[in-house]
């Protein structure tokens, strides 16, 4: 038996659809595992519907997994960043870019900035007081230049009107808050 069976485009989507709820609550041992076998698929997928191509890379990536899993060093999927330090939690980054966010955009749509971070705290279920401490950490603080980005992004958005606005700030906050269960 072919231990690389050909998988089709529709497999490997519903195998990514059962992947990426592993991703968004399970423990990082299951995230580890997930990710190994998302390589596998990739792989597989590749490797049967493309001729000729050279899925080593992968092989490589599965063989680091496999490193890791076995206990060893890894050699290569490891921070890149000189120095040491804690490595930069982009997801964190990314909540607290959302909530910066929020409160902008509702200071822009009738909002005064205390009434913007009363709503943020009351909808997240936090304290005002931390949520005006946060806003003030972030905006002085040096972040990932892709929060950065996502964060300016976000509070750069034009809305037709302060309903649309209130939408895209529970939207936002909606992320934020799935993520903090």
């Amino acid at each position: 038996m072919d231990a690389n069976p050909p998988i089709s485009a529709d497999e490997l989507k519903a195998e990514f659809d059962k992947l990426s709820e592993i991703f968004l609550g399970h423990s990082a041992d299951a995230k580890f595992n997930a990710a190994a076998e998302m390589m596998v698929l990739i792989s597989r997928y590749l490797s049967n519907n493309i001729r000729y191509i050279d899925v080593y890379p992968i092989n490589t990536v599965l063989a680091e997994y496999a490193r890791i899993a076995g206990g060893g060093a890894p050699e290569f999927i490891k921070s890149q960043k000189e120095g040491g330090g804690r490595p930069v939690d982009i997801s964190n980054q990314i909540h607290s870019a959302s909530i910066v966010a929020a409160i902008d955009i509702l200071s822009k749509y009738d909002y005064s900035v205390s009434d913007g971070i009363e709503l943020v705290a009351k909808v997240l279920g936090r304290d005002e007081k931390k949520i005006k401490q946060l806003r003030a950490d972030f905006n002085r603080r040096e972040k990932h230049p892709d929060v950065e980005a996502f964060k300016r992004q976000q509070s750069s958005l034009i809305f037709s009107s302060k309903s649309h606005a209130e939408n895209h700030v529970s939207a936002l906050l909606a992320m934020v808050k799935a993520n903090q269960e």
